[in-house]
């Protein structure tokens, strides 16, 4: 019986999927965001507002083009800006490049 201390009750799990429920029916002002408008933060040295999330781009070498270039698309409709690559990702970097000349976004 000591493990079952640990575990959450059912009456736990239901107060969380309510609470977490009624924050998502939440309009997105009241949930800490303007609709429509991204967080940012400044960079310190220049001050230049960037979105608090970007996207990673790890499996993008590993993945149909066609669903990077959808990824990519969607992520500037939304606003985003931040995309996180690395050498070590593969082709990466240059289906990231592609797709981005494709869509005019270079």
């Amino acid at each position: 019986m000591a493990n079952a201390s640990r575990l959450a009750s059912r009456r736990d799990i239901l107060k969380a999927g309510v609470a977490s429920g009624v924050i998502a029916s939440l309009p997105g002002a009241v949930q800490g965001q303007s609709a429509g408008n991204l967080i940012t933060r400044p960079i310190p040295s220049t001050g230049e507002p960037v979105p608090v999330i970007g996207i990673g781009t790890n499996q993008f070498g590993r993945t149909d083009y066609s669903n990077v270039r959808d990824c990519l698309a969607a992520m500037h409709e939304m606003g985003g800006t931040i995309i996180d690559t690395a050498a070590g990702y593969g082709d990466s970097e240059e289906r990231i490049g592609q797709a981005l000349e494709e869509l005019g976004l270079q």
